[in-house]
């Protein structure tokens, strides 16, 4: 995947060209996971908090082979640990995506990666009042 279209803000790509720059943001950064329909993302999230599914799918048996979601992740992880990244990245696997602090330099290199689909800039989209 090419660095611009990794890149999902304007915000990153006015950041990643700061070539001098040393200050870090926090981004998402997606794996390069099979884009699966809506009623296998349902699926996923019933087993991952423990809900039983539909009848019909429950005799279903979810196979961890090429191609899912775990195998992006761990393809990822892998690229993440090789650029030294992955020690302070934090993992969601339901969104099958790491949050981490990156420089322009490191975000440059990890918008080149085959691993990743997506990059966004982790930010507050408004605050819930606490009461």
């Amino acid at each position: 995947m090419s660095a611009a279209t990794a890149i999902r803000d304007k915000e990153l790509t006015a950041f990643v060209e700061g070539r001098g720059n040393t200050q870090k943001v926090s981004v998402i950064v997606e794996a390069n996971s099979p884009i699966l329909p809506p009623a296998r993302i349902a699926a996923q999230t019933r087993r991952a908090v423990g809900l039983p599914g539909p009848a019909s799918s429950r005799k279903a048996v979810a196979r961890k082979g090429a191609g899912s979601a775990q195998v992006a992740m761990a393809d990822l992880r892998r690229d993440l640990e090789a650029l030294g990244l992955a020690k302070n990245a934090g993992e969601n696997d339901l969104a099958c995506a790491f949050v981490l602090d990156v420089t322009p330099a490191q975000l440059r290199e990890l918008a080149n990666l085959d691993t990743v689909r997506a990059i966004r800039l982790n930010k507050v989209y408004r605050r819930i009042a606490s009461g």
